[in-house]
């Protein structure tokens, strides 16, 4: 009988008579293989990979040689900033819009983009959508009216006692408009 070849995500050293799996953090694409492949940053592998998993969107490497799983091979971005899908760097929240820890996108632009995709899949409106989605879904959202959020933002900024702003997404304090005779504003 000719001998068999050792499956993807498992690896045959010489004389053996059952494949091995590759052991957690490693992985093996490839038949016939007698080694296996460390995981790299930003990914990881449970036993009997045949590939690297990528950390999901809003985490990024944990830089441990240990990464088995998402909660061994990956973080979360800190407040302010993001790190898309397929991303093993968190970069800085774009100007008005807030990221939470972990945020997928760092943009409201972003965000409503793939509001509309998601939209399209499920057959519903963009703004449907974006009145039922919170938060918790990519862990940013757009700087609300009477506030500002510059690049970074892991929180927004209210406008000074005597000013107002009506608008989202705003960026600076320069935003915030001085309340006119009559009138006023105490946030």
């Amino acid at each position: 009988m000719e001998p068999l070849p050792c499956p993807p995500g498992t690896f045959c050293p010489a004389e053996s008579a059952e494949p091995t799996n590759s052991p957690e953090s490693y992985y093996q694409p490839s038949p016939r293989q007698d080694f296996y492949i460390d995981c790299r940053n930003g990914t990881y592998c449970p036993a009997k990979s045949e590939q690297e998993t990528q950390c999901p969107a809003g985490l990024v490497g944990t830089s441990r040689l240990w990464n088995k799983d998402v909660e061994s091979g990956c973080m979360p971005c800190d407040p302010g900033y993001h790190s898309p899908a397929g991303s093993n760097e968190c970069v800085e929240c774009e100007p008005g819009y807030v990221c939470v820890s972990a945020a997928q996108s760092g943009s409201a632009r972003l965000r409503l983009l793939e509001a509309r995709e998601a939209a399209k899949d499920v057959n519903i409106t963009g703004a449907r959508l974006l009145q039922s989605s919170s938060v918790a879904v990519d862990q940013g959202y757009t700087c609300p009216p009477g506030y500002w959020c510059p690049p970074g933002s892991d929180t927004e900024k209210a406008c000074p006692a005597g000013t107002y702003q009506p608008l989202r997404t705003q960026s600076s304090s320069t935003s915030c408009q001085a309340c006119a005779a009559g009138t006023y504003s105490s946030e």
